[in-house]
C-alpha cells in the first residue's frame, strides 16, 4: 500500500461524493471499508474505494426519481416491485439510486406506466 493510495477523509469525500460524516458513520457501521485507522483513531481510505463508492452513489434518488414524475416516493418504490423501473442500486446507507438512463427512458414513454399516482 503506497501513500497514493490512501486519501485523508476530505479528499475521500471529494472523490466519493459523500460528504465525510456520511462516511465516518458508514466506516463505523461497516459498510465502507476503512484503509488504515490512526492510533488517535482517524480513518484512511483506500482512493479506489472511494473512485468505486462514487460510481455506487451516481443516479437518482427515490425522492428524485419521485420528483420528475409528480408522483410519490411509495409510487416510484412500486414502479421497482413491478419492473417498470428495471433497475436500482443499493448505497451503502441503503439508499436506493436509479440510473438516470432508466428514468429517461420511462420519462420518454410519457411517463405512461400503467400504476396509480
Amino acid at each position: 500500500m503506497s501513500a497514493d493510495d490512501v486519501v485523508l477523509p476530505g479528499e475521500a469525500s471529494r472523490l466519493s461524493g459523500v460528504p465525510a460524516a456520511t462516511l465516518t458513520r458508514w466506516a463505523r457501521l461497516g459498510l465502507v471499508p476503512v484503509a488504515v485507522t490512526t492510533p488517535h483513531g482517524h480513518r484512511r481510505y483506500f482512493r479506489r474505494d472511494m473512485v468505486a463508492l462514487r460510481e455506487q452513489m451516481d443516479g437518482l434518488t427515490v425522492t428524485e426519481v419521485a420528483g420528475v414524475f409528480h408522483v410519490d416516493v411509495r409510487t416510484v418504490k412500486k414502479w421497482l416491485d413491478e419492473g417498470i423501473l428495471p433497475t436500482a442500486k443499493r448505497t451503502p446507507g441503503g439508499g436506493l439510486r436509479f440510473p438516470r438512463e432508466d428514468v429517461e427512458a420511462l420519462r420518454g414513454k410519457g411517463g405512461e406506466t400503467g400504476a396509480s399516482r
